[in-house]
This record gives structure tokens, C-alpha cells and sequence, in this order.
């Protein structure tokens, strides 16, 4: 086992077990001494208390006397008019303010509610200011003003033990109000200190210590059997996610590397040999991932066919290397058997050799996912180490775009998009950039860390703001992009409909591009969200049409106003024909939808002549112009 998941305490350790054990029976003795009080202790407590009540309600009934002297009737109105003498009745208060009372103050009741009519604390700036709302936290409060006879309540706070004395002032027939004293009972407290050996003695018993003793072991032992489990995978027997949570602050990223491993195609193994077997190879690929590391380092089951490794004690980066190509390698040269069937299994592997200490372990998780990420979309079944010493840019990490984006380093480009017959400009795309030391930030290298969170929320919403002022201000068209699971997150949504309608007059102005996911999201639920948007005027289009998996799905279901087709068929239909008869089959059906087209990535006069005689309706590309920070 690993010496970081040791010094996260997850191993049961006799020693500290020990003193757990010994610590809860002492606390249970003692608890259990203090909750069981003599009929002695209780008559002296009783007699205390009513001592303090008896001598508050003298107290109180001379008070009551100087104030009917100060105000004789109409308490609210005099006060309310006369400051000085609110100010005379909080001082007068004041005098019987001590030690003992800590507290002397008085409220009316005004319109059903109690409210503060002098308050004689000590310290001014404590005071309740006079008509302060005073909410009462028992019910003797209001059996007071409705019985007109004294109430007393117990409370306990970390300063001691307290008790408030509630006297229903006589002395206003149209008003009815309470001088309220807090009196500290420290000298009760002092005096059970002195019974405490008493109650020691009286408790002392052996059967009660082998009790306590031995719910105690058993609770610390189902207690540590349930922590763990609560840290592994039940399907694999790995670690997972509740593990990290307790190690993060215990691994040394100078000494420990990071790999990030996923499974490639692992839904097709799904699809195609059922559930079933997709958990064998689940099993199967954590017995590889245990075999091929040593016992110092720690597997995590991560996500679904994604695991998280950590090299530990390992700083040879080429022995770092070594691990993560033979884990690689091992899922090739191992197939697994379900049912009768070999399954051949490859893996992306990215790798984070030895962050150090110049970021954390989230930022370190997140680099590596990065690198599992490139390995992914460039062909799978690979590994790809981050190189920091080398020129090739290194990604952005969260805390890097949230310190760009609160610096002000967020800014939009506009870029044209004309019609295909008259070449006049019928609106502008906004591309959001982030502006970085060096060089400046594409969507795709800052939007995805963020999205799901409060910044990408904060961005969205710029975004729109940024959007519909512009198209106040220039009186001009607008096209803006989302992800198509924007609409699934209820939060965003429901901050992007209300944007929009708080800008329903001009939303007309406004183009929504959907970004297509490589997974079909729900899209009855979508297709909803999107009638709701479509309600309050603006129009929906489909980007990048012809790039992602799921064009024609949502061509059927959304029916949008524009479709956007992808510069890569543009530029294939000038060298293939059979790509041109097949943009012309998409004109085609998108005129006799109703639906309008933009052909993006027009950068030469003859691919404008081509999509014009196709009848496509819009273009957009270079030729036309290069996004601008400003629109002219």
C-alpha cells in the first residue's frame, strides 16, 4: 500500500485506534456522570434559579417604577419623537447593566411584531437600535405579553449558562412591552464544578466502563470498515474519487508523476457486447494497470473507462516514461475473453511527469487530462507526455483562464457573413479570445476547462450582454455560439432565456450557433429548449454542419433557420465532385426545409462563384473579411 493513502490515516493503525477507543470512553463516562444529577443537585439548582427570579423581579418593578416617571404612557410615539430621551432610558438601563445582568433591554410590541425600545448595553455599538425588529427564539416571550405574568428561560452558548427573565411592563395601558434581563448563571456553574467528584463517585461503576468499552470498538471498527469502502470501486476494487479527496494534500508533486488512462472505444465494446462485458473489461483493464505498477503507486478509477495513476517516489523522468509505455503496451499484448469472444483492448495514456511545485494537484489532474485528451483525438491508442520544456504551447490551466478572464484579458472579434447574390454584410459572427502573455487563446483552448462552472456561467452571460448592446448601438445582426449542452445545464439555460427576453425587442437581431456534441444529448428535451428561445425572436442555426456525427439528427429535430456548413466540405466540393453533388443534395434539402445556408471558409473568388451557382444563400471566410475588434 501506498505511503500517501497511509498518511491519509486510511489504514487502520492499532496505536491510534487505541487511543480513539480510550478517548470515546472517557468522553461517554464523563457524559454520562454529568446527565445523571441527584435529587440533591437538582433542589439546589431549583432553589438557585428561583433565588435569581425572586431577586430580578424585585429588581424589575423598581425599574418599572423610574420609567413610568420618564415616559407615563404612549412609549412608541414619545420615544420615537424624542431622541435625547430614548438615550436617557438606554443610560438609565445601563446602571443595572453588570457582570451578573448582562444584558437589561426592553421591547413593545408593534403591529405583531417585537421590536426595541432601550437597550442598556454596555458596549454602544452592541445596543439595539430603538424600532430594531427582535425576533423571539422562545415561546416564552409571548406567554408573557399575553399572561402579563413574569417568564424565565435556561439557555447555554459557549460563554456559559444564561438565564433570560421576561417582566411584562404594567405601567402602558396602550402598549404592551417586556423588560428583558440576561443574567449569567456563572455561579451555579461554579458550584456543580464543586459537586463534579460527587457525581464521579456516585457513577463509578464496572459494568458500565465494559459497556461503553465495548460499543466503542465496535463502532470504531464499522467505522473504519465503512471509510474504506467508501473509497473503493466496487466493480474494479480500485480507489476511487472519495480517495482523492483525502490524499490531495498528502502527494508530493515533486516526487510524484500523473497519467491519465482511458480505454479506447469503450462504448463500442458496449454496444456490441453488452454491459455485461463491458464490466469484465473494466476488471480486466484495473488487474492490468495493478500489474504493471509497483506497490507504492496508486490506481484510481477516475470516470467510467478513464483511471488515474500516480507514479510515486519515481523522479527518473526516463523510468516515468518506461511505466507509462509499458502500461500502454500491456493493454495491447492483453486481451481480454467474455463469453467466447476476444476482445482487443488499446489505451491513451497522457502523462504529467513530475509537475513539481510549481502547480497544484487539481492543475496537475487537469494537465494530464490534456494530454489524454490530444492523445485521444489524434488517433487513439497512443501516450503523449507533456513537454514543458519545449516551445509547443503549453494548455491553460483553470486558474490561469479565471486570472485572464478577472484581469479584463476576454475580448470579441466580429467577422462578416454577406449574401451570397447582393455580397452586402447581413450580420457578424462574435468570436470570444482570451488575450495571454504571449499569444492569444481560441475557444477551443479556454471554453472547455470552464465549462460547468461559475466562470463559464460569468462568461456566457458577458457574452450575451456584450451581444445585444452592440446590436442596440450599431443596429446590426449578430451571430454568437453555444455548445448544444449549454441548453442541458438548467442553470445556464435559464440565465440565457432571461437574458434574452430581458432583450426581447431587439432579439430578432440575434443568431444562435448550436455546437454539436460527438454524443446525441436528449434531443426532445433539447428541441423544447429551443422552441422556448425560438419564442422570443431569435434564430437558431446549426454550426459547422457536416463536421460532427450528428448533422442530420439535428437538421430533423430542430429545424433551424440557418445551417452553417463546414469549411473543410467547401474546400473537398472544389476538388471532388462527388463532395459537390453532395453539397448540392444539401442545398437542395435545406431550401425545401425552408432553412437558409452559410458556407464557411470562403477565402478565393472562385470558391465564392462555386456556392453562388450552388444557390447557397451566405458566405463567410476571408475573402469577405478577417474578424475585427470593432465593427465598422
Amino acid at each position: 500500500m501506498s505511503s500517501i493513502i497511509k498518511k491519509a490515516h486510511l489504514r487502520l493503525d492499532p496505536l491510534r485506534v487505541l487511543y480513539v477507543i480510550t478517548l470515546l470512553i472517557i468522553t461517554f463516562f464523563v457524559f454520562w456522570l454529568h446527565k445523571d444529577i441527584d435529587d440533591t443537585f437538582e433542589k439546589v439548582y431549583s432553589s438557585f434559579i428561583a433565588n435569581e427570579v425572586t431577586l430580578t423581579g424585585e429588581l424589575a418593578e423598581n425599574i418599572e417604577k423610574k420609567i413610568a416617571e420618564k415616559v407615563p404612557d404612549h412609549p412608541i410615539i414619545r420615544l420615537a419623537k424624542n431622541p435625547e430621551l430614548q438615550h436617557e432610558i438606554d443610560n438609565l438601563l445601563s446602571l443595572f447593566s453588570t457582570t451578573h445582568f448582562r444584558y437589561v433591554y426592553i421591547l413593545a410590541e408593534d403591529r405583531g411584531r417585537l421590536r426595541y425600545l432601550a437597550d442598556g448595553s454596555k458596549e454602544i455599538d452592541q445596543r439595539g437600535l430603538f424600532g430594531q425588529k427582535f425576533d423571539p427564539d422562545t415561546d416564552a416571550w409571548s406567554k408573557a405579553l399575553t399572561t402579563a405574568h413574569p417568564q424565565f428561560s435556561i439557555q447555554k452558548d459557549y460563554t456559559g449558562l444564561w438565564l433570560t427573565y421576561y417582566y411584562p411592563l404594567k405601567i402602558w395601558s396602550d402598549t404592551r412591552a417586556l423588560l428583558v434581563f440576561d443574567i449569567s448563571l456563572q455561579a451555579y456553574t461554579g458550584f456543580s464544578r464543586i459537586l463534579e467528584p460527587v457525581k464521579y463517585l456516585l457513577k463509578i461503576l464496572s459494568f458500565t466502563l465494559l459497556v461503553l468499552l465495548a460499543a466503542t470498538i465496535i463502532w470504531s471498527t464499522l467505522f473504519y470498515i465503512q471509510r474504506r469502502k467508501n473509497s473503493i470501486d466496487p466493480l474494479t476494487h480500485l480507489y476511487n474519487r472519495n480517495l482523492l479527496l483525502r490524499i490531495k494534500n498528502h502527494i508530493d508533486l515533486s516526487t510524484t508523476s500523473v497519467l491519465m488512462v482511458d480505454l479506447d472505444h469503450f462504448k463500442r465494446i458496449n454496444d456490441r457486447y453488452g454491459h455485461e462485458a463491458g464490466d469484465t473489461v473494466l476488471l480486466h483493464a484495473a488487474r492490468i494497470l495493478q500489474r504493471v505498477t509497483r506497490l507504492d503507486d496508486i490506481i484510481i478509477r477516475y470516470g467510467g473507462e478513464e483511471f488515474l495513476v500516480f507514479i510515486v517516489g519515481v523522479t527518473d523522468r526516463k523510468r516515468i516514461l518506461q511505466i507509462a509505455y509499458r502500461i500502454h503496451q500491456a493493454f495491447l499484448e492483453q486481451p481480454v475473453k467474455s463469453h467466447g469472444e476476444t476482445i482487443h483492448l488499446t489505451a491513451s495514456v497522457g502523462v504529467v511527469p513530475i509537475p513539481g511545485k510549481t502547480m497544484g494537484i487539481e492543475d496537475a489532474i487537469q494537465l494530464a487530462d490534456k494530454m489524454l485528451y490530444i492523445a485521444k483525438t489524434s488517433g487513439r491508442n497512443r501516450v503523449v507526455v507533456f513537454e514543458e520544456e519545449t516551445d509547443a504551447p503549453r494548455p491553460l490551466l483553470f486558474k490561469e483562464i479565471e486570472e485572464l478572464i478577472e484581469h479584463g484579458k476576454l475580448f470579441f472579434l466580429y467577422q462578416p457573413i454577406v449574401s451570397a447574390q447582393s455580397g452586402e454584410i447581413v450580420r457578424y459572427e462574435v468570436l470570444a479570445r482570451l488575450r495571454g502573455k504571449n499569444r492569444i487563446f481560441r475557444p477551443d483552448e479556454f471554453i472547455p476547462p470552464l465549462r460547468g462552472t461559475l466562470v463559464y456561467r460569468t462568461l456566457s452571460k458577458q457574452l450575451l450582454e456584450n451581444a445585444f448592446n452592440l446590436c442596440r448601438e450599431k443596429e446590426v445582426s449578430l451571430s454568437i455560439n453555444f455548445d448544444i449542452n449549454d441548453f442541458l445545464d438548467e442553470t445556464l439555460f435559464e440565465m440565457i432565456f432571461d437574458e434574452i427576453r430581458n432583450h426581447k425587442d431587439i432579439a430578432e437581431r440575434l443568431t444562435v450557433e448550436l455546437l454539436e456534441e460527438t454524443t446525441l444529448p436528449d434531443l426532445n428535451l433539447l428541441s423544447e429548449k429551443i422552441q422556448r428561445l425560438r419564442e422570443l425572436g431569435i434564430h437558431i442555426a446549426l454550426d459547422d454542419y457536416g463536421k460532427g456525427y450528428a448533422g442530420l439528427n439535428y437538421l430533423i429535430y430542430f429545424r433551424p433557420d440557418l445551417v452553417k456548413i463546414d469549411r473543410i466540405i467547401i474546400a473537398k466540393a472544389m476538388e471532388d465532385k462527388i463532395v459537390l453533388d453532395i453539397l448540392k443534395t444539401l442545398q437542395d434539402a435545406a431550401s425545401n426545409m425552408g432553412v437558409a445556408t452559410v458556407a464557411e471558409g470562403i477565402e478565393d473568388a472562385e470558391t465564392a462563384d462555386m456556392v453562388k451557382k450552388i444557390g447557397i444563400n451566405y458566405m463567410q471566410g476571408y475573402f469577405f473579411g478577417k474578424p475585427s475588434e470593432k465593427i465598422p
